[in-house]
């Protein structure tokens, strides 16, 4: 989803840049020259400027991951767990999967390479149920709900694609 609105936004500036009105012809003229924009942290005419380059979709963003487990619609999701997520993180991860599989209705994101044999069981003792709850980030629910867990559990929950 948020590719599609960086591609929209992309395309959209493209069109103004050419100078071209919605259903109009091109406008003639004179061009206004546009003043540099200024910023904190803006990079100096002699600095190189980063790549825009798109990563590749599977897996690869900001934070890695994989779908480790699947049974039907369910999948289990490792993270790399280096203590540096966010609650955003975790959404995109979640939507990025939903992007790539739309068929998958439930999803469970952990930290933990152990964790992953332990979610969506209900016969746990409490010393796993305790680690569940410490290395268990998200669950996606009804295919677009993210509902937040332990570390995040104060986030709530989100719907993908709002």
């Amino acid at each position: 989803m948020t590719r599609r609105i960086l591609a929209v936004v992309v395309a959209l500036g493209a069109l103004a840049g050419a100078g071209c009105r919605w259903g109009g012809e091109p406008t003639t003229g004179p061009t206004p020259s546009a003043a540099p924009l200024t910023s904190l942290g803006s990079p100096s005419p002699s600095s190189t400027v980063p790549s825009t380059t798109l990563a590749p979709l599977e897996g690869a963003g900001p934070v890695a991951y994989s779908i480790v487990a699947r049974t039907g619609d369910t999948v289990v999701v490792l993270v790399d767990g280096d203590g540096s997520l966010t609650d955003l993180d975790v959404y995109d991860v979640l939507a990025d999967v939903v992007e790539e599989d739309p068929t998958i209705a439930t999803a469970y994101v952990v930290d933990h390479p152990d964790a992953v044999e332990l979610v969506g069981r209900d016969d746990l003792s409490a010393a796993e149920e305790a680690f569940v709850d410490d290395h268990l980030l998200a669950r996606l629910v009804e295919g677009n709900r993210v509902v937040y867990e332990g570390p995040f559990a104060e986030s709530g929950s989100a719907i993908i694609g709002s």
